[in-house]
């Protein structure tokens, strides 16, 4: 923040930044699949059958509970 405020009270003028960059980039993990994309891909399960979300972590049940109670069409997956 104090970098901000020099270089504005300089009159805009900039630093050499290269201190702040990376020196190394890493290789990124590639995303595992979207458990949806996967479902309906490897067709695991038949047309319109139900699909039922069950929750361990108890911050995710709480979080997510008020949210499906407000609207029955939230709760149901086919």
């Amino acid at each position: 923040m104090s970098d901000i405020l020099n270089v504005l009270a300089a009159g805009g003028e900039t630093q050499d930044v290269s201190q702040y960059l990376r020196k190394k980039e890493w290789a990124r993990k590639p995303r595992r699949p979207n458990s949806v994309h996967v479902i309906v891909n490897q067709r695991a399960l038949p047309e319109g059958a139900p699909l039922r979300l069950s929750l361990y972590v108890p911050a995710e049940q709480e979080a997510l509970e008020a949210w499906l109670v407000a609207d029955p069409a939230r709760s149901p997956a086919t």
